[in-house]
């Protein structure tokens, strides 16, 4: 359904409104998503002329419009590659959009596919997968490195363990000095007993 160009104006000038939350020109720390103002003397949940627009049923796009991009496609959302192959033969005017849960390499397969086939994508699927891939090799060698550190700090540890059992055997051996404390020790525990 192709639409005229009031038609488009008025979308634009629907999803012009902007509903925001009360103070946020105050503190910083606040984020432009819509909160309902919950204050006592609150003048946004008073419907104060001239303090904002309050979120109601009278601003929602009306149906024929709802759910399509300015250019009047439907936006399609898809979650895997089954849904991407079952909109192969759909003769309806869409674009797709992926779902926000998908994983990079998922993403990447998708994506491939989209190009393959010649279906409208929202973005640019080219750039995209770039994009994606390098962050990949990003992440493998930032693994590689990591593991590598490991196997350095492993074979340092076993050196160090090694160093410490080869001086335990040499304490072990039976000394002098080590035998007078043995005694020691025993003597002092046959006193607190005979108290």
């Amino acid at each position: 359904m192709q639409l005229t160009e009031e038609q488009k104006k008025d979308i634009v000038k629907k999803r012009s409104k902007r509903f925001v939350r009360q103070d946020i020109n105050k503190k910083s720390r606040l984020e432009e998503k819509w909160h309902y103002p919950k204050g006592i003397h609150s003048k946004l949940r008073h419907r104060r002329r001239g303090y904002g627009l309050i979120v109601k049923t009278g601003y929602k796009t009306p149906k024929f419009i709802r759910g399509r991009t300015l250019d009047g496609k439907k936006l399609v959302t898809v979650k895997n590659m089954a849904e991407l192959l079952s909109l192969k033969n759909v003769q309806d005017n869409f674009t797709i959009q992926l779902s926000s849960t998908l994983g990079k390499r998922k993403r990447i397969e998708i994506l491939s596919k989209i190009l393959e086939l010649k279906l409208p994508y929202s973005g640019d699927a080219d750039k995209e997968i770039e994009i994606i891939k390098e962050l990949l090799n990003q992440r493998k060698a930032l693994r590689k490195s990591k593991k590598s550190r490991k196997m350095k700090k492993g074979s340092k540890e076993k050196e160090h363990k090694k160093e410490e059992s080869k001086e335990d055997k040499s304490e072990e051996a039976p000394t002098e000095e080590s035998e007078k404390k043995k005694e020691k020790k025993e003597f002092d525990k046959l006193l607190t007993k005979e108290k």
